[in-house]
């Protein structure tokens, strides 16, 4: 709750948060937050169920997008897809999944990720991945003016989740609620500022036992 309020009350400053739109984000805001939480805390088969048996009867190894990977020992390298399917999902269980749909196309002259449609109101989140850095400003110089784009023909606000891969250290990993946050964008000659709810999924990551190993 407190990062959720946090972020409401930053989306408080842009004058186009009111009335029905108001209401709308916040739920989507609210559900994203939700799965913050989940992506961050829930294991293997807790998130993604038990796997399915193979045709000689062994259990098929789940791959968790999550979970450290070693090229070199041939796993494959999480992609975006992962978080996309994984949120997408989420949001079909939830209060509004009667709402949503994924790679919805002429979307800002593209398609867009995860659509969350409330009549008019039209709220997308843009998925990426990203091996270099989880810093905040290189991710928002990377991928914010995307995300903010395709609010030019609907309310000016949409989310952005990026699934970071990169190299872990034993020394622990961000919080949820330093890894989330709210980014303003407002493109050149524009007067109107987008709002973009900003989030980090932790990828490439230790479990807690592997750091007393």
């Amino acid at each position: 709750m407190p990062l959720l309020n946090r972020l409401l009350d930053g989306l408080e400053a842009f004058p186009d948060f009111v009335g029905e739109t108001r209401r709308t984000f916040t739920v989507l805001v609210g559900q994203t937050v939700h799965f913050l939480r989940a992506a961050a805390d829930l294991d293997t088969a807790t998130a993604f169920g038990e796997g399915r048996t193979g045709p000689d009867g062994k259990r098929i190894k789940f791959r968790d997008y999550r979970r450290r990977f070693d090229k070199a020992d041939g796993d494959l390298v999480p992609v975006e897809g992962d978080l996309q399917q994984h949120f997408y999902v989420w949001l079909l269980s939830s209060q509004i999944g009667h709402l949503v749909q994924v790679e919805a196309v002429n979307r800002a002259l593209g398609r867009a990720d995860i659509l969350v449609h409330f009549g008019s109101r039209q709220y997308l989140t843009e998925i990426k991945k990203n091996h270099t850095s989880n810093d905040r400003a290189y991710l928002e110089k990377r991928y914010l003016a995307q995300a903010a784009e395709y609010t030019n023909t609907t309310a000016p606000f949409g989310q952005l989740l990026v699934l970071d891969l990169t190299e872990k250290k034993k020394a622990g990993t961000l919080r949820v609620d330093e890894l989330t946050w709210l980014a303003k964008h407002r493109p050149p000659n524009a007067l109107i500022d987008r709002a973009v709810v900003a989030a980090v999924v932790t990828g490439n990551r230790y479990t807690p036992s592997d750091f007393s190993a």
